[in-house]
């Protein structure tokens, strides 16, 4: 049977090209429709099916902004794939890079036997327009977004759609509310990577330089201990407009990563050959 490797896409592959490349596209088109404070309407619609628990709908983004604009009276002239099929978000799009250590690493990894696959919180017809216009939906065999599945991270159902189910060998994200539960909850070894320029990186500089100095496997334990891992659960947890935790994080718990990395090149000393 074929073995996966899978990540995620915001913030682990890239640095959020839907966000930087379409929503400004999309605040636009709805600020030119008259709706005020569109950016900020646009976060508090999806934080509200968030809440209702409609977690797929809540990543459904020409379904929010065709929401808002309704109550003005108006509609969407194109939807978003529509829309990045023209300049100049094509053209955005076509020069957005990937992170600079991920093609060399996706390459030994596909040498090694292993397929790869995208696990998004983004609707996949999304992010598989954006991955062709930048050249790499060649690198990935597969790409599973809510809209494919039914359901998002950090319901761990979304590693059981064929051809994934049970044969996952480790997933890469950026998020423990997201990735890393997501993939302990599904019995999947779960790998953060700390990417240098995340917001977090200059109060914790010093402590992340130490942790750089150990094997990815014993960091978790290390950011446990120093208070790295609950002070970046608060700060998800406030993104997502969820209570700060109660308690904070014990070894064991579902949002610990089984081993953090800095550089997609430490994925391969995770990974034995197919």
């Amino acid at each position: 049977m074929a073995e996966w490797v899978t990540f995620d896409l915001d913030g682990t592959l890239a640095d959020s090209p839907f966000e930087r490349i379409v929503m400004p596209w999309l605040v636009a088109s709805l600020e030119k429709s008259g709706i005020a404070q569109a950016r900020q309407r646009l976060s508090a619609e999806q934080l509200k099916r968030f809440a209702a628990g409609q977690r797929v709908a809540g990543f459904h983004w020409d379904d929010i902004a065709a929401a808002l604009m309704a109550e003005v009276g108006c509609a969407m002239d194109e939807d978003i794939v529509a829309a990045l099929k023209r300049e100049p978000l094509a053209e955005q799009a076509r020069a957005f890079p990937l992170y600079e250590d991920v093609a060399p690493a996706l390459a030994s990894l596909r040498e090694r036997g292993y397929l790869l696959g995208v696990v998004t919180n983004g609707h996949a017809r999304y992010q598989q327009a954006l991955f062709a216009l930048m050249g790499v939906e060649q690198q990935f065999a597969l790409m599973l977004g809510p809209d494919i599945v039914g359901c998002a991270k950090p319901d761990p159902a979304i590693f059981s759609w064929p051809p994934l189910a049970g044969q996952v060998r480790m997933h890469v994200g950026d998020l423990l509310t997201q990735d890393i539960r997501a993939a302990r909850e599904a019995g999947i070894p779960a790998v953060l990577v700390v990417r240098a320029g995340q917001e977090q990186t200059a109060k914790w500089a010093q402590a992340l330089r130490s942790l750089a100095q150990v094997p990815a496997r014993q960091r978790p334990s290390l950011a446990l201990s120093n208070g790295w891992l609950d002070d970046m659960m608060r700060r998800e947890s406030a993104y997502l407009g969820r209570p700060e935790p109660a308690t904070g994080l014990t070894q064991g718990d579902v949002h610990v990563p089984d081993a953090m990395i800095f550089s997609f090149s430490e994925l391969l000393a995770l990974l034995p050959p197919t």
